[in-house]
């Protein structure tokens, strides 16, 4: 379906799940049709409560599922727990129970709403296993025209908003269990004499008749008040239901350092257990902590954050965090609010930057290095992107720019900084070195004539290739060498030579030669 969705082949799944890999590729509705996530299922004789008890244990999984692979897949769980799962790969979901009924494999992960429709069929249960909640919304070609996919847009939003339309009949016939018992014989034999008995007084009373369909009308007036009562009931329970397993997935289940905190008293409401692990506190203990014990502010200051954070729809800095032991922790926190239970908490998410602080700490100071081992340098020396922006220089370069108030940003590029022009050398007196290393990949020397206040000056250019760990190259180094006096010095040496070769073939009187 996805191929023919992609060739344009059909320009509408109603359905599919939304990943951020798909969204590139096809335009996804903005409503929902259902949450779904991965459900493991196991034989009656069988339970696994935990993720742990399918540690060796066979289990049949749809190949390439989105339930199986990615970051919250059942694959990465798996391997976060350092526990060997043996994956068996089918080709659907069907085949997957069919392998768990027969006894080959352990335990089986479909989709959910698969597994709700007939795990009954196959005489399966359903495990405490739930993975990778996601969003199962309708997606468009993209050669689906605009209008078309805004009229589906507005109808299937309105759908939703009204209870008996089309989508809750379709959630109904799909997503609602349905048992039908064995009808005993004996009963049936009872239900024909009595429709015997009915259709004999229905031939002799017919004077009834109106009576009995004025009732038979109220009655299903009443039954479709009832149905949808149950139909708004089970669209509340099963929202519910959803909030409360995203909740356990990307809450208690998650490796990242969570809190949920109060912004009126500043207190932390729950933990998740990376944040115990991380903090060192009982999960106890944090609930009902005050931020300030683990923000190094004071208790006024902690409250006049919180009271610009509620102005905000989300909140990043960093900060320093104290744990249980007395340590101070760099971290990056991030922070949105939620509404529980019609109270706005912060959602908060901690990140330890120790390590990040360290390698940005480590990264400057070897900058810090190779910037002074550059100025040591007593020429002009420029590292230059292939675009002529200027990456680096030496102190001697900073020097040598052109007389007059500019900016830093005035020399961003070679060719303004060393003669102040504004577009890059070319010709014979300015050659471009960038441009001979770009076809050649190889170093180069060239000669520039540059005016001054000094007169005009002979600068010597010397380019070297700069490649990446690809081999590819993203710039040049850029070496200048005033040589104008030793230019000068050689052509006085230069003259000298010829003169005392006159001198010794030639007589001093009268010139002739010897």
């Amino acid at each position: 379906c996805l191929q023919s969705l992609s060739s344009g082949e059909i320009d509408i799944l109603p359905a599919i799940a939304y990943t951020e890999q798909r969204a590139k590729q096809y335009r996804y509705s903005s409503e929902t049709v259902v949450s779904s996530w991965g459900q493991v299922y196991s034989r009656s004789d069988n339970s696994f409560p935990a993720i742990l008890d399918l540690a060796e244990k066979k289990v049949a999984v749809l190949k390439d599922d989105v339930y199986l692979n990615g970051a919250h897949g059942l694959r990465k769980f798996a391997d976060n727990f350092d526990i060997n799962i043996n994956f068996i790969e089918v080709a659907s979901y069907k085949e997957a129970f069919t392998q768990l009924k027969g006894g080959a494999v352990d335990a089986a992960m479909v989709g959910r709403i698969y597994g709700l429709k007939h795990h009954h069929q196959f005489d399966l249960l359903p495990t405490p296993l739930m993975v990778k909640p996601i969003h199962v919304r309708p997606a468009f070609s993209s050669v689906t025209e605009e209008k078309y996919v805004a009229e589906y847009e507005e109808l299937f939003a309105k759908w939703k908003q009204t209870p008996g339309s089309p989508y809750f009949q379709l959630l109904d016939k799909w997503l609602v269990e349905k048992h039908s018992a064995a009808f005993p014989l004996e009963l049936k034999l009872v239900m024909y004499v009595l429709a015997a008995i009915l259709v004999s007084l229905l031939v002799t009373t017919l004077w009834t008749r109106k009576q009995v369909k004025a009732k038979t009308l109220q009655l299903a007036e009443k039954n479709q008040l009832l149905k949808q009562e149950l139909v708004e009931r089970e669209k509340v329970e099963r929202e519910l239901l959803e909030s409360k397993l995203q909740y356990q997935t990307f809450f208690d289940e998650s490796f990242s350092t969570m809190l949920l905190v109060d912004p009126e008293t500043a207190s932390i409401v729950d933990a998740n257990p990376a944040a115990c692990k991380f903090y060192k506190y009982d999960r106890e203990e944090l609930q009902g902590m005050k931020m300030w014990q683990i923000n190094q502010l004071s208790e006024t200051e902690t409250y006049e954050r919180l009271a610009v954070a509620k102005t905000l729809d989300h909140h990043q800095f960093e900060f320093v965090h104290t744990l249980a032991d007395g340590e101070r922790v760099p971290v990056e926190v991030f922070r949105s609010p939620i509404k529980v239970k019609e109270k706005t908490l912060f959602y908060t998410i901690i990140h330890d930057i120790r390590k990040r602080k360290k390698a940005e700490l480590a990264l400057a100071e070897r900058s810090q290095f190779l910037q002074s081992v550059i100025d040591g340098v007593s020429d002009p020396l420029m590292v230059i992107d292939l675009d002529y922006k200027i990456l680096q220089m030496n102190r001697s370069a900073r020097n040598s720019r052109p007389q007059g108030e500019f900016e830093d940003e005035d020399f961003s590029t070679c060719y303004c900084n060393s003669h102040n022009l504004d577009e890059p050398c070319s010709g014979k007196d300015h050659p471009c070195p960038l441009l001979e290393v770009k076809e050649t990949g190889q170093p180069t020397t060239m000669i520039h004539q540059h005016d001054s206040d000094k007169g005009k000056r002979i600068v010597e250019i010397t380019a070297s290739p700069l490649f990446n760990v690809h081999g590819e190259l993203y710039a040049i180094i850029e070496v200048a060498r005033d040589i104008t006096e030793r230019l000068q010095i050689e052509g006085l040496l230069s003259e000298n030579e010829k003169r005392l070769h006159h001198l010794a073939h030639h007589d001093s009187l009268t010139n002739l030669p010897n």
